[in-house]
């Protein structure tokens, strides 16, 4: 089966930013669909501004089924690293809390100046896992302007 992307509905909105401090955002994503979620798919869910740093985060929920894992990674100039936030993050039917583990945190998002919208995406990737037609997922980091980290 090909790879569908989904985008969680709380993220059509422009992008928010504290500039004195850290800005914390949260989305939602359900899925109840007649079709079942699969490896490779990929689901949208928040987007964040240029100049930042992603400092941590945690996603909570359920997936119908067993083992269901997920990595979360930045689409940033057109690449997509889909574990730099987090690999290997599993949910089953049961609800779990699991926090970002990426190596690589805090994560600089650092977009060309005449990109256009100067904001890009955190994407969860499901990468394996029993097929399941349910979902209901919840994603929150927070991130800082470069200017706030950096001083």
């Amino acid at each position: 089966m090909a790879a569908l992307t989904y985008t969680a509905t709380d993220t059509v909105n422009p992008p928010r930013l504290n500039h004195r401090g850290v800005t914390t955002v949260t989305a939602r994503y359900t899925h109840n669909g007649a079709t079942s979620l699969s490896a490779s798919d990929l689901i949208y869910m928040v987007r964040v501004p240029n100049r930042v740093m992603i400092l941590d985060g945690y996603m909570t929920g359920t997936c119908g089924g067993d083992a269901t894992v997920w990595d979360i990674g930045v689409l940033s100039q057109g690449t997509f690293t889909d574990d730099n936030l987090g690999a290997a993050l599993t949910l089953s039917a049961t609800s779990a809390l699991k926090r970002f583990n990426g190596i690589n945190l805090p994560v600089k998002i650092s977009l060309s100046d005449d990109a256009s919208p100067l904001s890009t995406w955190v994407i969860l990737t499901r990468t394996s896992g029993t097929s399941t037609a349910t979902a209901s997922i919840v994603l929150t980091l927070s991130y800082a302007p470069l200017n706030v980290v950096n001083s």
